[in-house]
């Protein structure tokens, strides 16, 4: 049903009604997971989860999705913190979280929004919900995500199977033209591809090619 490649998130999320839901100011967590079968309470959670992953299938993904906070697919998810500086209107669903790339941001798996990134190439995922910075939540680093399009975007042409790019404003994401000059800076910029038509200021769904992630 999940697939772990370090510590379950499961409980976390069953505790804040989904992977798309957590916002919370420490990870310590009461779940009452198991007492439909007259199991109790779990006690779960300590700052030292931040940073694990896991993997949920996309034929379980609703039993962790709040939708009301948009729809999630399967995937890879990583449990990071948003920085405390972060702007909070660019911490939301379908926008991209970024690396906060200092020697304690990394240790503490901190990520931050497109305004105060040192870089827009410094991709660590994508948001699943609204969160206040400081807090933690669960970002999307593989597989299918939705991810929030450029008020205006760089294509006049559009299509589904585009190749879409970090680096839109305020957390966003762009459809470049096919004009565009590749070079490294575009490559290190590069999300997924759009798996529907990418229109102005929407959002839609992209199969993120390769993983992200802070390591």
């Amino acid at each position: 049903m999940f697939n772990f490649t370090d510590k379950s998130l499961y409980n976390i999320a069953v505790a804040n009604g989904g992977l798309n839901n957590i916002n919370v100011s420490n990870l310590g967590q009461i779940s009452t997971i198991v007492t439909g079968i007259g199991g109790g309470t779990i006690s779960y959670g300590s700052l030292d989860d931040v940073g694990k992953r896991c993997w949920v299938e996309a034929a379980n993904i609703g039993l962790v999705t709040v939708t009301a906070n948009g729809t999630l697919f399967g995937g890879l998810y990583q449990l990071v913190q948003v920085d405390s500086t972060a702007l909070a209107s660019n911490v939301a669903v379908g926008r991209v979280a970024y690396i906060k790339n200092t020697a304690a941001g990394n240790a503490a798996y901190q990520v931050t929004d497109e305004s105060v990134a040192t870089a827009n190439t410094e991709v660590a995922g994508i948001f699943l919900n609204t969160v206040t910075p400081g807090n933690f939540c669960a970002i999307c680093i593989g597989g299918k995500v939705n991810v929030k399009l450029k008020a205006t975007i760089s294509n006049g042409a559009a299509a589904e199977g585009d190749s879409l790019f970090s680096g839109g404003g305020s957390g966003s994401v762009d459809d470049l033209t096919t004009a565009v000059t590749w070079g490294t800076n575009l490559l290190g910029k590069f999300l997924g591809t759009a798996l529907a038509v990418p229109v102005n200021n929407t959002t839609i769904a992209m199969q993120i090619r390769g993983v992200l992630g802070i390591y």
